[in-house]
């Protein structure tokens, strides 16, 4: 009962942080489309790395994608602490947290490539193995922005933060899992597609989908971002002494 509380109150805090944010800063609903064509464009320059430099494109693309990640970052941290957002700081927000990104896209691919080495693996197991890691490394993008830990610290934080607020903290993203693979069949279950960006590389095709698609990964992005702030460095028995409900 007292989980179920807490649910409630958290949420409900959350919700009404998200929703203050977005109405000052409307321009957060089109931050992701913003982004999301700055990804497509880095995305072209696959081009120029094809044969044998095929396989030097996966680091710098990842590389891309960590700076592009590292300035939509840059800007939901201003939305979650200071309910603003800061284009003064537009071209270092590239560079900002695109080292910690990188670190973890890093560890990914890594991960991958060993994964690949072992030999032909059934495709359930691989499905398994992926929905591992997405739950495992759920709240790395807060754990970057919001509490603003850096490389090996950020997956220490990451596990922590998730061992006493998974139940709260992995609903939203199962919603939005759910509303994604069934109500636009465009979701891919991995941590280059979801957690960096929330899926900001959807395909142009069908525009009006498209943009709908881009405003529920505008709200879902900043209410994570609230959520996780809510629940950082607390735990259900503190939120329960404190009064928090």
């Amino acid at each position: 009962m007292d989980r179920i509380e807490d649910m409630i109150q958290v949420y409900s805090k959350s919700t009404k942080s998200t929703f203050e944010s977005i109405v000052k800063n409307p321009i957060l609903l089109i931050l992701p489309i913003m982004y999301s064509i700055i990804r497509f464009g880095a995305s072209q320059l696959s081009f120029f790395f094809q044969g044998g430099l095929s396989f030097i494109w996966g680091f710098v693309y990842a590389l891309l994608l960590s700076l592009v990640l590292s300035s939509y970052y840059y800007q939901l941290n201003s939305a979650v602490y200071f309910n603003r957002v800061n284009f003064r700081g537009f071209k270092k927000s590239f560079f900002y947290y695109s080292s910690s990104i990188y670190y973890v896209f890093f560890i990914e691919m890594l991960i991958n490539i060993f994964l690949s080495a072992v030999g032909s693996i059934p495709w359930n197991i691989y499905l398994l193995i992926q929905a591992a890691i997405f739950i495992g490394l759920n709240a790395m993008p807060e754990t970057i922005y919001v509490k603003g830990t850096v490389q090996s610290d950020s997956f220490n934080y990451n596990f922590k933060f998730l061992k006493e607020n998974w139940y709260i903290f992995l609903l939203p993203t199962l919603i939005y899992v759910l509303v994604f693979n069934f109500g636009f069949n465009e979701l891919n279950l991995s941590i280059m597609e979801l957690h960096y960006g929330a899926n900001l590389g959807l395909a142009f095709y069908n525009i009006p989908m498209y943009i709908v698609a881009q405003l529920i990964t505008a709200v879902f992005m900043v209410f994570r971002g609230h959520l996780f702030k809510n629940l950082m460095d607390s735990t259900l028995r503190k939120r329960k002494y404190m009064g928090l409900f």
